[in-house]
């Protein structure tokens, strides 16, 4: 589980800072609003401060001192229409970057496909996804509000007192200071203990969820009661932790409270003296007196925020992690208006080397391979030789640290991801599946796909007899991962898709996995009859799937060891298992 380091969470702060300041429209708003409410401030407790020395120490006159009482009025009414302002503008600047931030997440996680992910924790994404994209929320809504108000409120407030009463304007240049740094030093400590707990929490996400995917294996191995028991410690982490947070949280309120209260009794005392020694009139001093706890009060907010700004920041540390995560493929706005040459597609594959990172050993170290329109090419060889590495190269899920790959004259480099990857057709080893009805998992190959289409494309891949053997057909839900169906009967419904995309190119990776003997020549007659005029890219460690290809590549070493026809590459095999009829 990573670590957050408190330069990364301070970068992260300010990044977050520097976001939100770029919605220009919602932050001039809300200063506009601290602006005016600091104004209302100074009009409602100068009017207060007049109609408290008129009523008590001077001879109360109604005419003379209406203006003054409709003035208050006026000034505790804009006060609250500005208080409820900024709230509102906050909220949407929440929700704003918030919706933001997960739509550039998912597309990043997009951009950096399965293989990227796949030294991921899923519990930990959808974590970063959920709530820690949530956890932004008081953010934007709390703490930069907060801040915008303490630079403003303060120094109009600081303002109004040096120009009526500079001495009281002193005291509140001397104290003012000091929230912030019992604050700052308050934080440190808080950062840590909220730093603790954000990777408390991530391992909590991920754990839980690997134990609900895994429960199939833990019961066949009668391990639930020790995953219980993981689940358990993880979640009393989690709790602990939370409250080492909270008990700081809550010692740092008590202190800002008794900041701004030895603050605001210091003001009082100052006052008290000068007014007994006649230095100050009432009015004067009663109204620099109420000044004081509202010159003090944004200083308090935002340090109450400032907990949710801690928080924020290790939220976003996570994120930012990920968003700056670099892809393997060109940029989509580079090469955006480069045109994808027409099928049908010739590929050749021209000293490919590829590792993997944190590997030692190279999978790939120098692979030539040409792939032809009309002919299904079947990788084989050893597990570990690179016959997936190679599928995700074509398809651009990883990027060749040497060679190249041409695609009709042009490199791959070049070419646009989202419109190369629309003219392939993949099929992973182990394929994925959404929970609803087996049309509409079928129907991932092409979204505006006829019930008619889709029929066709299950009689294709040998799917659609044993549908409508099912009890709701083609109705059917499929419960997570399709584990209500066997792997034969998902193989084959992934490679439904594949028929239904009708792509130029056609990737299956072990597509006759799960099936017998039977059912294999079946599909691969199928896959035969639908590689006219497109490339098929078989991996395969099957005999017959090989044997079935029109054209074989043994991998050995990292390097395409021999190539040619499954006749001579391995005549005598024909007298053993035959497969002639899938010809």
């Amino acid at each position: 589980m990573r670590s957050v380091h408190p330069e990364k969470a301070e970068q992260a702060q300010q990044r977050l800072f520097q976001d939100a300041l770029s919605e220009r429209g919602v932050i001039a708003g809300i200063a506009i609003a601290a602006i005016l409410t600091g104004v209302a401030i100074l009009v409602q407790m100068y009017s207060l401060s007049v109609l408290i020395d008129a009523a008590f120490l001077k001879e109360w006159s109604a005419d003379a001192y209406y203006p003054f009482f409709f003035l208050l009025l006026g000034a505790v009414f804009i006060r609250a229409a500005l208080a409820w302002l900024d709230k509102w503008l906050g909220l949407k600047l929440a929700i704003g970057k918030k919706s933001e931030y997960r739509r550039r997440l998912l597309h990043k996680i997009h951009d950096l496909g399965p293989v990227r992910l796949k030294k991921e924790m899923t519990g930990e994404l959808i974590g970063v996804q959920l709530n820690g994209v949530e956890k932004l929320d008081d953010f934007f809504s709390q703490y930069v509000p907060a801040a915008i108000r303490m630079m403003t409120i303060p120094l109009i407030i600081f303002g109004a007192a040096m120009w009526f009463d500079w001495p009281t304007g002193l005291v509140f240049m001397i104290t003012g200071p000091l929230i912030p740094i019992f604050m700052y030093l308050i934080g440190t400590k808080a950062g840590d203990k909220i730093r603790e707990q954000w990777s408390s929490f991530r391992r909590l996400n991920a754990h839980f969820l690997d134990t609900i995917q895994g429960m199939d294996t833990l019961k066949l191995f009668g391990r639930e009661k020790n995953a219980s028991r993981s689940i358990n410690n993880v979640s009393r982490m989690f709790r602990v932790t939370t409250m080492r947070v909270l008990k700081v949280a809550f010692l740092s309120g008590m202190v800002l409270e008794l900041s701004a209260s030895v603050s605001t009794a210091v003001v009082a005392v100052e006052i008290g003296v000068r007014l007994i020694e006649g230095m100050i009139g009432f009015q004067m001093g009663l109204f620099m007196l109420l000044l004081a706890p509202e010159f003090y009060l944004p200083f308090r907010n935002f340090g109450s925020a400032h907990h949710a700004g801690m928080e924020g920041a290790e939220a976003g540390t996570r994120l930012f992690d990920l968003l700056d995560e670099k892809t393997d493929q060109n940029s989509k706005e580079a090469d955006e208006n480069f045109e994808i040459p027409p099928p049908p597609f010739n590929i050749g594959l021209i000293g490919l080397r590829f590792n993997y990172p944190n590997s030692a050993n190279e999978v790939l170290k120098g692979v030539n391979l040409t792939l032809r329109p009309g002919e299904v090419h079947t990788l084989t060889g050893a597990s570990g030789e690179g016959k997936t590495t190679i599928l995700n190269l074509i398809g651009k899920l990883l990027r060749a640290e040497h060679g190249d790959i041409i695609v009709n004259g042009t490199s791959l480099i070049e070419l646009n991801i989202e419109k190369w990857r629309g003219q392939i057709s993949f099929l992973p080893q182990f394929p994925h599946f959404i929970t609803g009805n087996i049309a509409d998992n079928i129907r991932l190959g092409n979204h505006q796909a006829t019930d008619s289409e889709i029929i066709d494309a299950a009689d294709g891949a040998l799917a659609h007899e044993f549908i409508t053997k099912l009890p709701d057909g083609y109705n059917t839900i499929l419960g997570e991962g399709g584990l209500n169906l066997s792997g034969g009967e998902r193989q084959r419904i992934a490679l439904a898709r594949v028929f239904l995309k009708k792509s130029p190119i056609l990737l299956l990776d072990e597509p006759a996995s799960f099936l017998n003997e039977e059912l294999e020549l079946l599909l691969l007659k199928s896959i035969k009859k639908l590689s006219e005029n497109r490339i098929v890219l078989l991996s395969s460690h099957q005999p017959r799937t090989i044997l079935a290809s029109d054209r074989l590549s043994i991998l050995s070493n990292g390097k395409i060891s021999e190539s040619g026809s499954p006749d001579e590459l391995f005549p005598d095999f024909w007298t053993e298992i035959d497969t002639r009829k899938v010809k």
